[in-house]
């Protein structure tokens, strides 16, 4: 099997797609979706820390539903990327987005202001999004089903 390196990751990090896989798999947009959705997720999180900091009141309600689909896929990626030997970079931020993950499942109990509730939904909704996306590469890059 061939390989080419996606270029357009940052610093000196490569990422290896296999070549002679099927055309309909597109591992760049996998790729692009995987950081942009780990992009939402740590602005959303910046900004659940400053909701944090607020002075608001008015009690707010967790998505509960949001959170079980974080835990199972957090779970679900936990054991994918114990299955693969390769680190690049992708995988390597997969690890480090999880530890987000954890974080926020762990301040989910806590009492939260509506707008810190707000936030924090905006953070596991985008959450949620990233571990869906780096699911589906991961299976489709190494063949997981």
């Amino acid at each position: 099997m061939q390989y080419h390196e996606m270029s357009y990751e940052p610093a000196n990090y490569k990422t290896a797609i296999p070549k002679d896989l099927p055309a309909q798999r597109s591992f760049q947009d996998h790729i692009n979706g995987i950081f942009n959705s780990a992009s939402q997720c740590l602005l959303a999180l910046a900004s659940l820390k400053l909701a944090k900091a607020s002075q608001d009141t008015k009690p707010g309600v967790v998505d509960k539903s949001l959170l079980k689909t974080v835990q199972s896929n957090l779970d679900v990626l936990r054991r994918l990327l114990a299955c693969i030997a390769a680190v690049d970079h992708t995988t390597y931020m997969m690890a480090r987005i999880m530890d987000v993950a954890t974080m926020l499942l762990q301040i989910a109990g806590e009492p939260m202001s509506d707008q810190q509730a707000r936030k924090f939904n905006e953070c596991s909704s985008a959450l949620a999004d990233f571990l869906d996306r780096s699911i589906r590469y991961l299976s489709d890059l190494f063949s997981i089903h």
